[in-house]
């Protein structure tokens, strides 16, 4: 059903977040504005009507600014970028299934969201998607190894290619760890110039903004 999977290289991607730009978040606008800023991929938030309709909705009681349908034909037509569906629950997963394939989106979707009480559904309603396991990391385990071979362990195990977690979460030493055994790396949310610089010289897989357009100005002037 889901095809491929996302590998680790040795430049990260770029996610516009929900609402990127100064758009209104989870809306059509916002997807197609992290395109034109140079995202690679962008992030929508998923829910579920009660009729099991996936939509777009940060909270539980907020509101729906687009259906995913509606997400995924404007993304079809855009042609190149791909979706981070940040799951926010899991009560009818497999409502992505027909969607995805109505406009040629499996290959263009992972998950994030997903933490490991989530992991068993994943399996169980999107079977062969991509997904990163959501994580924390308290500071006082940021440079032990011990820790770190356990995150990779706890990853692995739960069917993720990832960790996603905020940038404030990890060290060098960690992304750099975790990648060596084969663990991509996702960090959330870097809006402010110092986070950005300081992100970047972290080498992660992806690093996912609200302002994608100026986290590419700063790599352009990082690289010259």
């Amino acid at each position: 059903m889901f095809g491929k999977k996302i590998k680790a290289t040795k430049s990260f991607t770029i996610t516009g977040h929900s609402g990127c730009e100064k758009t209104e978040p989870n809306s059509v606008e916002s997807v197609i504005r992290a395109y034109e800023a140079g995202s690679d991929i962008t992030e929508v938030d998923v829910r579920f009507t009660k009729d099991g309709t996936p939509v777009l909705s940060h909270d539980a009681d907020g509101k729906n600014s687009a259906t995913l349908e509606e997400i995924f034909a404007e993304a079809e037509k855009l042609g190149e970028i791909k979706l981070n569906l940040d799951i926010k629950e899991t009560t009818h997963l497999y409502n992505i299934i027909p969607l995805a394939e109505k406009y040629s989106m499996t290959d263009r979707i992972f998950c994030t969201g997903i933490f490991e009480k989530d992991t068993k559904e994943m399996k169980k309603q999107l079977p062969g998607c991509t997904y990163y396991l959501n994580m924390g990391i308290r500071p006082a385990w940021r440079q032990n190894n011990a820790y770190f071979e356990k995150l990779c362990r706890t990853i692995k195990e739960n069917g993720a290619v990832g960790l996603n977690c905020h940038h404030r979460n990890v060290t060098k030493r960690l992304v750099s760890y975790l990648r060596r055994n084969g663990i991509l790396v996702s960090l959330w949310t870097v809006d402010k110039k110092r986070d950005m610089e300081r992100v970047i010289s972290l080498c992660p897989d992806n690093i996912t903004t609200r302002y994608p357009s100026e986290l590419k100005k700063i790599i352009s002037e990082i690289c010259d």
